[in-house]
């Protein structure tokens, strides 16, 4: 995945620039076990911020925008 994985912590810039295509899903995949999380509808021409949060007690993944 190069540039588009991301360690515990970290943050990274991600520019959208189809504005025709403001509405896109979010995918995403732990590299400890290879289970993934789908988010779908995200309007990336509102959002500026997306936190992703995972508990690993629960296996609870949740996404906060700002």
């Amino acid at each position: 995945m190069g540039d588009n994985v991301l360690d515990n912590g970290k943050s990274r810039l991600f520019k959208f620039s189809d504005k025709s295509a403001c509405t896109q899903d979010l995918m995403v995949v732990f590299d400890d076990d290879g289970s993934d999380v789908v988010w779908e509808d995200f309007d990336l021409c509102q959002i500026n911020k997306i936190t992703l949060k995972y508990n690993r007690k629960s296996g609870t993944v949740s996404a906060d925008t700002e």
